[in-house]
């Protein structure tokens, strides 16, 4: 698209499309919903949802790449009303099959944020984005809702996906909060070991042995058994409570 001449007519209307392209994800969203929460994958979602995701692709990439003034709304629903989306279809049906995923809304977000992290850095929007991209997972419950992920059994395809999620956010800087990023790691070492079905190493003793990160980030932030979150400081533990806000006291 970039190719071509801003005065091509088809280039004008693509332009006036992306003036609603955040209400084009959310109708296609609330349709692909639909299908699912009534069982009519098979017949309904299914024979249309290759080209429905190709054209939406084209719609992203084009709406990043142009830096047209949408690229905002659309970047936080995406990350707010895709990933976070918790419609899930059978492992056995065509479209499970095809693709390789168990969540076509969430996969279809995850692809998107991905590929913009590791292919837009030249653009004058990408920092931008990154702060978009931090500022919604601070803010929304992506990480949380990858926890519960954790508890829903052992589906490669999803692993898969979280997996390369959270490795592009680390791999490429873009969480600046220690804490953010510390929950990130350990999320990232979790999935990694029921990924490769791993149990965590353990000594002679059958106890679990800490990760080298565990005593660098002593004074950080800790995960326990139930995956409430804590610090310690000066041997001193103390719970808090899901949901209580943290200040975080740098070591």
């Amino acid at each position: 698209m970039n190719e071509i001449s801003k005065e091509v007519p088809i280039r004008k209307k693509f332009t006036e499309i992306l003036s609603s392209v955040e209400e084009i994800f959310e109708r296609d969203v609330e349709i692909m919903k639909h299908y699912i929460e009534k069982d009519l994958i098979e017949t309904q979602l299914s024979p249309r949802y290759g080209e429905e995701r190709k054209l939406r692709k084209l719609l992203f990439e084009y709406t990043i790449t142009e830096q047209n003034r949408h690229f905002r709304e659309l970047l936080k629903f995406i990350i707010n009303n895709m990933i976070e989306d918790t419609s899930v279809i059978s492992t056995t049906s065509r479209l499970s099959i095809e693709y390789g995923m168990e969540c076509p809304i969430r996969s279809e977000g995850l692809t998107m944020i991905i590929e913009l992290i590791e292919k837009c850095q030249g653009l004058a929007i990408y920092k931008e984005c990154k702060q978009i991209i931090e500022t919604n997972i601070k803010e929304g419950k992506i990480f949380e809702q990858e926890e519960k992920n954790l508890e829903k059994g052992d589906n490669q395809s999803r692993l898969k996906e979280s997996i390369a999620f959270l490795k592009t956010l680390l791999d490429n800087n873009i969480l600046t909060d220690k804490f953010l990023k510390y929950k990130c790691q350990i999320l990232l070492k979790t999935f990694r070991r029921r990924f490769e079905n791993e149990p965590p190493p353990r000594d002679i003793f059958g106890e679990v042995v800490k990760d080298d990160d565990d005593d660098k980030n002593k004074n950080i932030v800790k995960f326990n058994e139930h995956s409430s979150l804590y610090y310690q400081k000066k041997k001193k533990e103390e719970t808090i409570l899901p949901g209580t806000t943290i200040i975080l006291i740098p070591k």
